[in-house]
């Protein structure tokens, strides 16, 4: 994918998915500017009643989270759903790009996903950058529900860039270290140091 189009809006993005839909689902839409206040329930109301669990929002962004332990009921009922809201929300607040801790069980996902991984320098890298340089996403800071979340997203979101890209050059490695470092600075939690271990290991030349 290298642009965007009808049945692929935006880049969707998903962590290796194993065995179907997981006993817990998480999902991050990033849009492509701040949502207003008054966009924001409309937006909720969108939302598949199983992610309605735990609802966080950013200026700009919307977790939407199930239950630990919840159970999906009919699967294909489900992902259905998602894709519905997924596109409804693009139709009333544009997305940037969307993050799900599993893809919807669809044939069309696995190929969007696959081919929005290209698309990690050019929409996602600068969407995160502009997070968390401005230094208003510190995860004990007034957002830090959504910074909490965002960090998870982002060690996986450059990681899946790193494990699928053989060649990265110079300039977008630094620029890949240097937004580790700024999440795992602002992070206290005691896996930050770890992730970004990993990731500048897997970005080495």
């Amino acid at each position: 994918m290298t642009a965007a189009s009808d049945r692929h809006p935006f880049p969707l993005l998903c962590s290796p998915t194993y065995h179907g839909l997981r006993r817990n689902l998480g999902c991050g839409l990033c849009f492509a500017a701040e949502v207003p206040a008054e966009a924001r329930t409309a937006l909720e109301a969108l939302v598949p009643a199983p992610l309605r669990f735990e609802l966080i929002w950013s200026r700009d962004f919307l977790y939407a989270g199930t239950a630990d332990r919840f159970d999906p009921g009919d699967r294909a009922a489900l992902s259905d759903a998602i894709d519905v809201w997924l596109r409804a929300s693009h139709a009333l607040a544009p997305l940037a790009f969307v993050y799900t801790t599993d893809l919807p069980e669809r044939p069309d996902y696995p190929p969007w996903a696959a081919r929005s991984v290209a698309l990690i320098p050019a929409v996602v890298l600068p969407w995160l950058t502009a997070r968390w340089d401005g230094g208003g996403l510190a995860v004990g800071g007034s957002e830090r529900h959504a910074a909490i979340v965002l960090d998870s997203f982002s060690y996986f979101l450059l990681t899946l860039y790193a494990d699928a890209t053989p060649t990265i050059d110079a300039d977008l490695r630094a620029r890949l270290v240097h937004l580790a470092n700024v999440i795992c600075d602002s992070d206290s939690g005691c896996g930050a140091e770890l992730w970004r271990s990993e990731l500048i290991a897997k970005l080495a030349p």
